[in-house]
């Protein structure tokens, strides 16, 4: 199965803590249609599990420290096309790689 051809939109975004004094930041409109205009959203300083609804999420929470946590949400429609590569020993990161066939790409 593939993708109809079609430019990928990606987003960084160091989100600075999931919670203002507006609340999860996640429920709020603006934040949430900053990323829904993205095929990809990588957050960095989540510090806890992210969701959102229309995306996966696959997220490396650090368990020390005040700070930290990367995420990366992912459009439930290009699921099967993505492969998470294992780093269990490093939570700084995380690597996300897309399948050539899924996303008719070329060498």
């Amino acid at each position: 199965q593939s993708i109809a051809k079609r430019s990928l939109k990606f987003l960084s975004w160091n989100i600075q803590a999931p919670s203002t004094v507006e609340g999860n930041k996640f429920d709020i409109h603006c934040f949430q249609n900053t990323i829904f205009g993205h095929d990809f959203a990588c957050l960095q300083e989540i510090r806890k599990e992210v969701h959102l609804i229309g995306y996966r999420s696959f997220c490396n929470i650090r368990k020390e420290g005040k700070s930290g946590g990367v995420g990366i949400l992912v459009k439930n429609e290009l699921i099967e096309g993505i492969e998470i590569i294992n780093n269990s020993n490093n939570l700084d990161y995380l690597v996300c790689k897309l399948k050539k066939s899924f996303f008719r790409l070329n060498n």
